[in-house]
């Protein structure tokens, strides 16, 4: 039997379903695969990025983009002094503060290479000292 993405079954979409729908299901805020790190002078087309992990990142959108909801997919360029990457993203939330609007996103697709420079991009602009920060703030 052929399966989708989605867990059921393709020819009989009825008939089964995986008991686990997902990796984030029934997991808290705080509880990750991969240990978010507060940056520094780490920036992306739309602002400030507030922490890295492996899997992705939370930025602060200064200005509102009007294509830009949650479930929708797109491009991010990260820049750290010389260090540039460009990845594909999933935006997963959103939340206004007075700020501007914390954004968090998964990254898509990445090769062994962009691996490798989200890891130098964690070793050099990772904040030991900063504050790590949520959507709620």
């Amino acid at each position: 039997d052929w399966k989708r993405f989605d867990g059921q079954y393709k020819y009989k979409p009825k008939t089964k379903q995986i008991e686990n729908r997902g990796a984030r299901m029934g997991r808290s805020f705080d509880r990750r695969t991969f240990m978010r790190v507060p940056t520094r002078d780490l920036n992306c087309q739309y602002g400030p990025v507030l922490n890295l992990s492996q899997a992705g990142l939370m930025f602060c959108m200064i200005d509102e983009k009007p294509g830009m909801v949650a479930g929708s997919r797109g491009y991010l360029r990260l820049t750290h002094g010389l260090t540039s990457l460009r990845v594909k993203v999933k935006v997963v939330w959103m939340s206004p503060t007075p700020h501007g609007t914390r954004v968090g996103v998964d990254f898509r697709g990445l090769t062994p290479r962009d691996n490798k420079v989200i890891t130098q991009l964690i070793r050099d602009a990772g904040d030991p000292d900063g504050e790590p920060c949520d959507r709620r703030q």
